[in-house]
């Protein structure tokens, strides 16, 4: 169970990071 909640909160920080990249490369291509 423990080693669950590990691979959830990677797959949730990878999820994140992966947003973050795509709002910030929307936001730089509108801000253009």
């Amino acid at each position: 169970m423990k080693r669950t909640k590990e691979e959830a909160d990677v797959t949730r920080q990878k999820l994140l990071q992966a947003a973050l990249i795509v709002f910030s490369r929307d936001g730089y291509d509108a801000s253009r």
